[in-house]
């Protein structure tokens, strides 16, 4: 059962198994649609129950008892099993109701409970407040609040006083108490508490001492390290809060910076208020604000007050225990500054790209640009000699015609390569778009062919591949950089005999993209660092920027980038990225 999670403790369940069988109760039905067994019951107070077998448990316990009033009583004959006489020994002569209701609810209860959510209020001058709530993705269980009404309103008999007054109101995902406690005792009753522990044993009095007195510091120690963790979170540089659903139960004041608010603009409203609208449903879906959603990272753009836009990285983390009820850490981090110096990289790596293919793609704007001259000028000519020649030759017209098209043809080059720059040189595009990686990669191809001619020959193949959730910019920026390293890998002037292979095809939900060369290939020592900004294996030719934004880029968009090396062999970089679903029609 280790792989199960940690919704009860295997202790709640004891506990009802010794009263039950004090109770003369047959118990061999209990172990029904729980997945464990009736030794195991016996042997489970170590251990822990996810919340849908303890619930299951539960409702065999209510069959047993005889229903709702036989779970209430149940609640009270858990007070006096064996597990909590150690409480009972303390608080019959040392404690107050509310002092004991603290420590039940607040101490012992989370420990047992941790995915049972509380909330509980003051209500002066003796009473409280008490919603307890199941989370959304655990089964219903109104058994579980009815043995905590019985608990709860006899919990004043554990110090000889009558039950607390108490009014309910029970659904199967939630309760709320609200109970009234009797007044405590006076002087002259708690001195009589004292002379009865004394005459029964001077040993026991001092024993119930000690163990006061240790009960008290453990539960002063766990108020003090709660202090000292608040003090801690609320230094910390990173900006923290906690989530009840959407709802923002406490932020520090590095998360309180990040929102340009005070407190009183932030607690108690939904952080949906603060996220920039354009990134609702993006968080909501990724972060999916679910009590069974993984951890999980996203970039979220905050709109402050002031209406300036506040770049984060938001990681919705664990579930801890804040003021009685269970709630939602997230951390979050202002990246403002840092994608912007990102933005600038990617964009410097860009150039180096386009710099390294100047020559080239001067040169492959340079022949359409003398078709077009020739052209030009042969037109030039033939219309020169349509005055003097009346009406035009058949061989005049033809010439002309073949003028005009060698002009098209030059132009249409001309704007292909231009597009195809374009397309790797924008600088801010980070939509994203249902993409064809056939026709990016054959763009890379074209603007990269100059630099290609002289090194190798390029082999392509690409299978029948549904387009990919991504951006035809950024895709580009890393196909030029994988095809351009491919060319780099092999020696200038072994086109004859060296191949650069550009493959895709589908694999599953996902689209593979793969580029082969056969050149010197990289270590094996230095494979873990090629990712690695700044890290490059071509001396001072390289920036040491492609692979690592090429990775961001990649990582960025739900894929991943891989890579096999032989030194002396060859390199193969392989990009994996998603499909567009075939629902997801707007894409298309």
């Amino acid at each position: 059962m280790s792989g199960e999670r940690r919704d009860v403790s295997g202790r709640a369940v004891a506990a009802v198994v010794e009263a039950l069988e004090r109770d003369g109760k047959d118990l061999s039905r209990l172990v029904e649609g729980t997945g464990r067994t009736l030794d195991e019951l016996h042997r489970t107070s170590g251990s822990w129950w996810d919340w849908e077998s303890f619930a299951r448990f539960l409702n065999n316990v209510g069959e047993l008892v005889g229903g709702e009033a036989g779970l209430d009583a149940l609640g009270r004959a858990l007070l006096s099993v064996e597990s909590w006489s150690f409480v009972r020994r303390i608080a019959r002569y040392t404690l107050t109701p509310s002092q004991l209701f603290s420590a039940g609810t607040r101490v012992f209860a989370p420990a047992i409970f941790p995915c049972i959510e509380q909330d509980i209020r003051d209500v002066p001058p003796r009473g409280f407040k008490v919603q307890l709530s199941i989370p959304v993705d655990r089964c219903e269980c109104e058994e579980f609040f009815f043995i905590s009404r019985g608990q709860l309103c006899a919990l004043s008999s554990v110090l000889g006083l009558p039950d607390a007054d108490m009014k309910a109101e029970i659904t199967g995902r939630r309760a709320t108490y609200w109970i009234q406690f009797p007044p405590s005792p006076s002087v002259p009753r708690l001195a009589l508490r004292w002379i009865r522990a004394m005459a029964a044993s001077p040993s026991s009095l001092t024993e119930l001492l000690t163990e006061h007195r240790e009960f008290m510091e453990s539960v002063e120690t766990g108020e003090r390290t709660r202090r000292d963790l608040m003090e801690f979170v609320d230094r910390l540089p990173d900006g923290v809060s906690f989530q009840d659903g959407s709802r923002l139960v406490y932020a520090n004041p590095a998360m309180l910076a990040i929102l340009g608010r005070d407190a009183s603009e932030v607690v108690g409203h939904s952080a949906f208020e603060f996220i920039h609208p354009g990134d609702h449903r993006d968080t909501e879906e990724r972060l999916a604000l679910k009590d069974n959603y993984p951890n999980d990272r996203v970039d979220v753009r905050i709109q402050r007050p002031d209406g300036s836009t506040v770049i984060t990285t938001l990681e919705r983390g664990q579930w801890v225990d804040f003021e009685g009820r269970r709630v939602r850490l997230s951390v979050c981090r202002d990246v403002t500054e840092a994608r912007r110096i990102q933005a600038q990289l990617m964009q410097s790596d860009r150039m180096a790209s386009l710099g390294t293919l100047a020559a080239g793609v001067a040169h492959e704007i340079n022949n359409p640009l003398a078709w077009l001259h020739n052209a030009a000028l042969a037109l030039e000519r033939d219309i020169g000699r349509l005055s003097s020649e009346e009406p035009p030759t058949q061989e005049v017209v033809e010439r002309m015609r073949e003028s005009v098209s060698a002009a098209l043809e030059g132009t249409s080059r001309v704007r292909m390569i231009v597009r195809d720059l374009r397309t790797f040189s924008r600088p801010d595009d980070e939509s994203v778009e249902s993409v064809d990686v056939r026709d990016v990669l054959r763009g890379a191809i074209r603007v990269s062919s100059k630099e290609l001619s002289s090194r190798a020959h390029v082999r392509e193949h690409y299978g029948d591949v549904p387009r990919v959730i991504g951006n035809s910019a950024r895709l580009g920026q890393v196909f030029l950089n994988l095809i351009l390293n491919a060319a780099q890998a092999v020696d200038e002037g072994a086109a004859a005999k060296s191949e650069v292979g550009v493959r895709a095809y589908p694999d599953g939900e996902y689209v593979v993209v793969e580029v082969q060369d056969a050149g010197r290939g990289i270590p094996g020592h230095l494979l873990p660092r090629i990712f690695e900004p700044f890290f490059t294996t071509k001396g001072g030719d390289g920036t040491g920027l492609g692979l690592a934004i090429s990775h961001r880029i990649v990582t960025r968009l739900g894929g991943r980038i891989e890579v096999e090396s032989v030194e002396g062999e060859g390199t193969l970089f392989r990009v994996v990225l998603c499909s567009v679903p075939s629902s997801l029609t707007d894409l298309q």
